[in-house]
């Protein structure tokens, strides 16, 4: 050993690649910086694991990155930790990827933090699961985000980081993650980053987010989510939404839901939420929401329901609210469109009573059909007013009972559109009162079918508007019965259209 020590480094040098496996490993130990310096790379790639793993942290600091280099990639875990520690930047910035990714996880704890700024991006990268898990806090802590970039990272390599080491990454760090990456992050994860640095997360990273590591969000986490990364969330993993996450939900993440995404939270899930988160859910989000979800609604939360966000509701998710319907208050009624009424049950309709009923506009009233009608209590289409029944078409018209119009105000009753008349059957006609007969205009008697005027009885024909019997088309007194006819009554433009059998039976 105190031979190899007084070689000098020509001396050293000029020894064969042959002879220098034959130097034992405590004379490699003994060799100074400036003689490991002297020797080429030939000489460094032909040092055995035994010899490599007598290289001191003197001699390591002789190690040119050239020479590093030169240690086979199988080799380089023979390296010892007290001796990789004294490596500058340089030397650590010139190790091949394959090195790299071969050195084991307590080689890399071991090396300085300085020395790991010299690593590059690629290098980082090319660092396998097993030496990328060795990186310290300080370590990590001193990669700039250039240097590591968590989005250039593989899945294995960020499930390999710990949860102190996810705690430690910056805002900066975090951000560079992307959609495809994210996935690779581990659910203990999310919750060592903290609420603090939550809000660093790119939105659009967060479309890779599953439901799993969502549900591992800490309820302080989801408290201060921004709306903008809520929106980005799809709705499978919002599906994941534990109970209590669901309640810690805000005005500001409520903000966030989009009709798409607003279809993961089941009905148990929505009916958590406070009646001023519902009322902060933007209306285009209920063009997603289904009947099943509406269901699980709060009488509160139901008076936290704007008109605007029930305009949005589908006809085929309305049925959801069932007859607490009636618990709306008229303003909010007021966001039923013809768009959604269809899909209104009779007793979601007779749920509103008379009073509410007035919230229905024209439009809503002609978007009934004939079997909803047919629903209605009495009293309420006695509540109707004009504006309504002149709204009221042939198909919903058919769905009145006798009983139904016969409620109908005699002031209003002229309303009804010429063309929903002519759709009035015979019996319906002969269901009105003669003072609601008297209230039909002369155009709406000219509109009855003939057939529902000649099955009147004969006191109320001449009970027919004004005019009574005057007020008849030909065709309609063409069907009237001989005991019927009022001569008298009749114009010479009528009189036309009296049949051979009228006539003969005057």
């Amino acid at each position: 050993t105190a031979n190899i020590q007084g070689l000098s480094a020509t001396q050293l040098a000029a020894v064969g690649t042959a002879n220098i496996t034959a130097i034992d490993e405590a004379d490699i130990t003994a060799l100074g910086s400036l003689q490991l310096r002297a020797l080429d790379g030939l000489q460094v790639a032909a040092l055995s694991t035994l010899q490599l793993a007598a290289i001191s942290s003197v001699g390591m600091r002789g190690l040119t990155p050239a020479l590093l280099k030169q240690i086979d990639s199988t080799k380089i875990v023979a390296l010892q930790s007290q001796a990789l520690a004294v490596l500058n930047a340089e030397q650590l910035g010139g190790l091949t990827t394959a090195q790299l990714d071969g050195l084991t996880t307590s080689q890399v704890a071991a090396l300085a933090s300085l020395s790991i700024r010299g690593l590059s991006t690629s290098q980082i990268q090319a660092m396998g699961i097993v030496s990328f898990a060795g990186l310290t806090n300080a370590q990590l802590v001193s990669l700039s985000t250039s240097d590591l970039n968590l989005g250039a990272l593989s899945s294995l390599q960020l499930k390999g980081l710990s949860t102190t080491q996810y705690a430690n990454l910056s805002e900066a760090q975090l951000q560079a993650l992307s959609a495809a990456t994210i996935a690779g992050v581990p659910v203990e994860a999310f919750q060592a980053i903290g609420a603090t640095k939550i809000t660093a997360f790119e939105a659009q990273d967060l479309v890779g987010l599953s439901s799993t590591q969502l549900r591992g969000f800490a309820t302080a986490q989801i408290e201060v989510l921004l709306s903008a990364q809520v929106t980005a969330l799809s709705s499978a993993a919002i599906k994941g939404l534990a109970i209590q996450q669901v309640a810690a939900l805000g005005t500001k993440q409520a903000l966030g839901f989009t009709l798409s995404n607003i279809r993961g939270l089941g009905p148990e899930q929505l009916s958590n939420l406070s009646g001023i988160v519902v009322n902060s859910l933007p209306s285009a989000a209920f063009l997603g929401v289904n009947s099943a979800q509406l269901s699980g609604l709060s009488a509160a939360q139901l008076g936290q329901l704007s008109s605007t966000q029930l305009s949005s509701v589908v006809a085929a998710a309305i049925t959801g609210l069932g007859t607490n319907l009636g618990l709306l208050n008229t303003a909010q009624l007021q966001g039923l469109t013809s768009r959604n009424v269809p899909g209104l049950s009779t007793s979601q309709l007779v749920s509103l009573g008379t009073a509410k009923l007035a919230a229905l506009d024209a439009s809503d009233i002609a978007a009934l059909k004939s079997s909803q009608f047919a629903g209605f209590a009495p009293d309420q289409v006695g509540a109707l007013s004009a504006a309504q029944l002149k709204a009221l078409t042939p198909d919903g018209l058919r769905g009145l009972s006798t009983t139904q119009l016969r409620q109908i105000d005699t002031s209003n009753i002229n309303a009804l559109s010429t063309q929903a008349l002519s759709a009035l059957s015979a019996t319906q006609l002969a269901g009105l009162s003669s003072t609601q007969l008297q209230a039909f205009g002369d155009d709406q008697v000219v509109a009855l079918p003939s057939a529902a005027v000649g099955a009147l009885p004969t006191q109320l024909i001449g009970s027919l508007g004004v005019l009574g019997m005057g007020g008849l088309r030909p065709d309609q007194i063409a069907v009237l019965s001989t005991s019927d006819l009022r001569i008298a009554q009749l114009s010479s433009a009528q009189a036309v259209g009296l049949t051979t059998a009228q006539v003969s039976n005057l």
